[in-house]
């Protein structure tokens, strides 16, 4: 094995030649210097990797000098000058930081940094954190207005405290804006003094934008790198993306709506900019920036795209050629009925284009010369790259050609265009075109991937765009595919160079039957191509397979050796004979196919594979341990006898053997597997800065480490590996901490741990895991079984996980479910999913069993079992949304099945705390009470508990019934808020349930709604200073109407806003203080929601 190393022109020089040979002899590698940049390390893998363990110890004890200079759009007095208030430069503070020795030269903007060489590394970094940090602002200016803030300039800037790291303070008269850069804290400044002087002169406050300017400093020398694994922050991990070559950034600043819309649903709208442009986008909600980074004309489009989108929120958006077309632009004129049918129902068939090509689209007010009847259309502009605007523009020409037929197809021709990139049409007659579309538009799709051409159908007529060469491929596979429903097609294969020709035995039985139809449209699905038989399906000897790309056609192919494999093993007398063996024979070699690997016997070799999991990389599979241990593959191969090959772009190992054997390799892989762990430590901020260096030099190059990163701003550490490695790395963590006078706490670490035995078994058993602090328990599903635990968007999962308590983790990969959470909850979680897979197949069984206080049973007529379950289960989904619950029709074992009226009855389990039982139990009587009026309440008077939880109950007439009803139950909702109790409406009987002292407020408000009813001045008579859920808030008589609003419209929108209930009271009820030209408005509910509502009602009189 070899290994470079990369140690730079400094740290070259300062090698002594006989350390590398006592080192090389201790390791029995061979070292070699290479030039004056790197070192050469040779021999077996344990040798090489315990040479560069050492040589990089080494390394960081060397004393070096490296000589830096500064960017050329910095000045060299940023680095060198002190505040105007005494702060020392940026030098003195890196000097005294890490006791660097420095030397300055500057003359020739050069930086002398010398010490031993981890030293140095952190003034570097230092010293680029600080570079990276420097900013432009960029205000904008009238033209009245330059001179005097040049003369600003002139006079208060150089007074600043921080001046010495303003590197440019510019005026553009041209385009009359003001150029501030530099560090941060000198750059406000500098700001604030600005927008000072526009107070003074009563100048309207100026428009800005903020850009990034990420400068970073350069070796004097131009030689050499860094040290393998040990180069400074802007040349390894993830950090510097903004840094990479011909790759800048830039922020704008959004404020909180334009950052929201932005950011769009799920983050959609941000990642579509940033597909469209180009250009990677950082969006900072918490402070409302927006960071672009990437070439010049990928953040230019980045930024217009931002611009557009920002104006698409407050009014029409308006583009024009001249000012937005960089060569991205599309307009397409749409007639003005059709707007809305291209738009889509909340705009969905435009967000779908935009998902299919990659583009972004806008209606806008097209500004540019009109037609005759300019109100007859709407501009829709299309942004992105030459192929995504034209599928985009293809799409919607369809679409409007479904609403208006003939609109761009009256007087459209077969024409075949002779351009590099053009389009060609092609006219399909009405059972043509059914034909050519397939079912969804299945066919059409297949024909536009195999041939590389952007294909629609728009009317009868088929466009095809792209290249001359797609466009010809796109014709005839149509032409074919169209002669295939009443004849046979046969192709010259040998002059094409986009097919492939799978030959079928002329011995093979049933040709047709091994592809059939639906078989074909799978492998086709799968492989982007477009296959047929030659000549007669029965009797044909040849697969056609038709592609643009040859690895799709190379994967059909190996799909069909394989379905003809087994067909042919199947056939009577086939499998082992002579026109079997010589077919095999002559297709033995054939990339991704090996003869008899389909399905054989169990003495035969079978092909399986392993796929890594996300926190295994792809590199530990092939590195010695840390211990020596040999490679897992290597070691997997000589215990097993299999055959492993890695395949590193799909992170998965490809085993080959016998099933017994492949079977043992498989379990010998997880086993290595199940060993890996994921920490996060959480470390001092004092040490920070030299973990990250010992990280990157020393940890994350450790064997069997499968990523190691720092993240400084969090001060936190999260290593992914092998328990024996990591294990290693909390010795050298602990030197480091020991090294500082400090010592790593055990509550610094967090450990998500995979356990070898298991420590809880329950039903189908699984694997117990510890993470965080919480134990977890893994068990396998069958894949029905996965889906259905899903549910319809994970709404099943997310139910099972609210209501145990418990956080699961299904992985639809390998059809497992973790159940994370301490032993009660994770036994709960497991209780529910084990209903739900019983749900899947029949009958739910529920008795005694099954109650760990959190069961309650309620009988349902039978003849209301419809109507409680609702059309397709709504109603119970929405109680067990509403309530956190899971319900369940069950066949239930325990006692009696015959209802109050004498019929029979479903059981109905309702599981989850005792509130969201309560409130479920409620909802399904108030259903049941519906259908069968008086089934609960016929004989039900008033009746209240005296228990500290219970359930109240309060007969009412049916005006009174309507009025604390609400619109759509509304004001039954604020009255349960706002008292803080379960309340239902049961026929004409109210329901309150919960605590004592919540269910007399219930109680008291829903009497003064009903007395409301007879008492139409609305007031009530309360004595405020003996109660603790109101607020009294004096409103003058004037204000009333504004306050309450049309029909007591404001007061309900308070309501429901805070969970509040508001009532005005009589004059008996006013402190004596009150004035007699004021009204009491008497707030009841929870005390924010009273505090709120408070301060809601003073505004508004305040306004008044």
């Amino acid at each position: 094995t070899k290994a470079e190393i990369r140690t730079g022109f400094a740290v070259c020089q300062a090698m002594d030649s006989e350390k590398l040979n006592a080192i090389q002899q201790s390791c029995g590698a061979r070292l070699t210097q290479q030039g004056t940049d790197h070192v050469l390390v040779e021999g077996y893998p344990q040798q090489v990797n315990l040479a560069k363990k050492h040589l990089q110890e080494y390394i960081f004890g060397l004393k070096v000098e490296e000589e830096f200079t500064g960017p050329s759009g910095v000045p060299f007095h940023v680095f060198i000058a002190k505040a105007a208030d005494g702060t020392p430069s940026i030098l003195e503070e890196v000097r005294n930081r890490t006791r660097v020795r420095v030397q300055v030269k500057p003359a020739e903007k050069k930086i002398i940094l010398a010490g031993i060489f981890s030293v140095v590394s952190n003034a570097r970094r230092d010293l680029q954190a600080f570079l990276s940090t420097f900013v432009t602002h960029q205000v904008h200016l009238e033209k009245d207005q330059l001179d005097k803030v040049s003369a600003l300039g002139k006079q208060r800037f150089p007074k600043l405290n921080n001046f010495r790291h303003l590197t440019a303070a510019q005026i553009n008269k041209e385009q009359m804006t003001l150029s501030l850069s530099g560090a941060p804290d000198a750059v406000n400044e500098a700001r604030e003094a600005v927008d000072a002087f526009f107070k003074e002169q009563g100048w309207v406050m100026p428009e800005a934008e903020m850009f990034t300017s990420k400068h970073s400093i350069s070796r004097s020398s131009g030689k050499g790198g860094e040290a393998d694994g040990l180069g400074s922050p802007e040349r390894s991990g993830k950090g510097g993306k903004g840094r990479r070559e011909g790759r800048t950034a830039e922020i704008l600043q959004l404020n909180d709506m334009d950052s929201a819309f932005i950011l769009g649903r799920g983050g959609k709208t941000k990642h579509k900019i940033a597909r469209v442009s180009g250009a990677t986008l950082e969006l900072h909600e918490h402070n409302c920036t927006v960071e672009i980074i990437g070439a010049d004309i990928e953040r230019r489009k980045a930024r217009k795209y931002i611009d557009l989108v920002r104006a698409q929120r407050v009014g029409p958006v308006h583009v024009t050629p001249e000012q937005h077309d960089d060569g991205d632009l599309t307009m397409i004129p749409v007639p003005t009925n059709c707007v809305g049918f291209v738009t889509g129902t909340q705009g969905n068939f435009l967000r779908s284009c935009e998902e299919e090509w990659a583009t972004l689209m806008f209606f806008c007010d097209y500004q540019g010369p009109g037609g005759d009847n300019p109100a007859a259309y709407e501009n829709l502009a299309i942004f992105g790259g030459r192929a995504g605007r034209t599928g985009a523009e293809l799409k919607v020409m369809a679409a409007i050609e479904a609403k208006i037929p003939y609109y761009f197809t009256k007087n459209v021709r077969d024409e075949s265009s002779s351009e590099e990139w053009g389009r060609d049409t092609l006219i399909f007659s009405d059972e043509e075109l059914s034909f050519a579309l397939g079912k969804d538009g299945s066919t059409r799709k297949k024909l536009a991937r195999a041939s590389g051409c952007i294909l629609e159908y728009v009317g009868n007529v088929a466009y095809m765009a792209g290249s001359v060469a797609a466009r010809r491929r796109a014709r005839e596979y149509v032409g074919w595919l169209l002669k295939q429903r009443n004849g046979t097609v046969y192709v010259d294969a040998d002059s094409r160079s986009d097919v492939t020709v799978v030959d079928i035995p002329r011995h093979m039985e049933a040709v047709a039957s091994v592809f059939k139809s639906m078989t074909l449209r799978g492998i086709e699905q799968e492989t982007k191509t477009f296959c047929f038989l030659e000549g007669s399906a029965n009797k044909s000897e040849r697969l056609l397979i038709f592609s643009h790309d040859k690895g799709c056609r190379e994967k059909a192919k190996s799909i069909a050796l394989g379905k003809i494999d087994e067909k042919y093993r199947n056939q009577d007398d086939g499998w082992g004979g002579q026109g079997y063996q010589g077919w095999a024979n002559s297709h033995k070699g054939e990339k991704g196919f090996t003869p008899g690997a389909s399905g054989g016997g169990d003495s035969g070799d079978v092909n399986d594979n392993f796929l890594l999991k996300g926190d295994i990389s792809v590199h530990v599979m092939i590195q010695t341990g840390p211990n020596g241990e040999d490679p897992v593959i290597e070691d997997v191969e000589n215990a097993t006898g299999t055959k492993l090959k890695l395949v590193k772009d799909k992170a998965l190992i490809q085993i080959h053997g016998t099933a017994e054997k492949v079977a043992q390799a498989k379990r010998q892989l997880q086993q290595f597997a199940d060993r890996f762990v994921t920490c996060k430590v959480r470390m001092q901020p004092q040490i920070t800065a030299a973990l990250a260096n010992k990280v990157s030099h020393y940890i994350r190059p450790m064997p069997w480490i499968a990523s190691a990163e720092v993240d400084e701003s969090k001060d936190l550490l999260k290593i992914s590996g092998h328990q024996d490695s990591v294990d290693q790395t909390f010795k050298v963590m602990r030197e480091l901490y020991r090294d500082h006078g400090l010592e790593l706490q055990d509550a610094d670490i967090i450990i998500k741990r995979r356990d070898e035995h298991p420590s809880y078994h329950s039903g189908g058993g699984g694997r117990s895991y510890h993470a965080a602090g919480k134990s977890c328990d893994v068990f396998r599903v069958s894949e029905d079984d996965a889906a259905f635990i899903l549910g319809r968007g994970g709404k099943t999962k997310h139910k099972i996980a609210r209501v145990s308590g418990a956080q699961l983790e299904l992985h639809e990969r390998n059809s497992t479910v973790e159940i994370y959470g301490d032993e009660v909850v994770r036994k709960r979680a497991r209780k529910y999913i084990d209903l739900v897979r019983a749900q899947r197949i029949g009958p739910v069984h529920v008795n005694e069993h099954h109650d760990d206080g959190d069961l309650t049973l309620i009988s349902v007529p039978s003849s209301c079992v419809g109507f409680v379950t609702g059309a397709q289960g709504n109603f119970l989904r929405t109680c067990e949304e509403e309530w956190s619950t899971l319900m369940f029709f069950c066949d239930y074992q325990g006692h009696g099945s015959v209802d109050t009226y004498g019929g029979s009855s479903e059981k109905l389990a309702i599981f989850g705390s005792l509130w969201a039982r309560c409130g479920a139990e409620l909802k399904v009587m108030a259903a049941i009470e519906t259908k069968l009026p008086g089934f609960y309440t016929s004989n039900l008077g008033e009746t209240q508990s005296w228990d500290e939880w219970g359930t109240d109950t309060l007969p009412m007439q049916s005006d009174q019934l309507s009025y604390v009803l609400g619109r759509k139950g509304s004001t039954r909702r604020k009255l349960a808020k706002a008292s803080g109790c379960i309340m239902e409406y049961v026929g004409n009987v109210a329901f309150m349930a919960g605590y004592l002292p919540n269910r007399r407020r219930g109680r008291e408000y829903l009497g003064w709604l009903c007395d409301q009813v007879q008492n139409k001045t609305g007031r009530i008579s309360i004595d405020p200073s003996q109660r603790d859920d109101v607020t009294l808030v004096p409103v003058p008589k004037e204000c009333i109407g504004y306050v309450m609003g049309d029909k007591r419209k404001t007061l309900s929108r308070l309501e429901e806003d805070w969970e509040t209930l508001i009532f005005f009271v009589d004059s008996r009820s006013l402190p004596p203080s009150y004035q007699d030209d004021v009204e009491g408005l008497a707030i009841f509910g929870g005390e924010r929601g009273r505090a709120g509502t408070e301060l809601k009602v003073m505004g508004a009189v305040e306004s008044k």
